[in-house]
């Protein structure tokens, strides 16, 4: 059998432009609602802004650090999975 290459940003979020999906979606949803509401430049530069920020947290942190601190707080139910909520405070044995 002959080795087999395999890229070595396989596992890495899709990018547009110089930001990585989740950061590019902050800034495309803020800009789009500073459109909505009339404020296009406050929107613009709070949604960069917050965009560099987002990017910052994320570099020290393991990766899907976001959907661990979701499914922690019950924003979003991990399902088929063999742990109970971690939300739940009080368990019944």
């Amino acid at each position: 059998m002959e080795p087999v290459i395999i890229p070595r940003y396989v596992d890495e979020l899709p990018q547009i432009a110089l930001w990585e999906i989740d950061e590019a979606l902050i800034v495309l949803l803020l800009i789009s609602f500073g459109i909505l509401t009339k404020q296009l430049i406050t929107m613009s530069i709070i949604g960069f802004g917050s965009a560099y920020l987002f990017g910052r947290f994320k570099q020290g942190q393991a990766r899907g650090l976001l959907l661990h601190f979701m499914h922690f707080y019950g924003l979003m139910p991990f399902k088929g999975f063999w742990l109970d909520f971690n939300y739940k405070r009080d368990w019944m044995v």
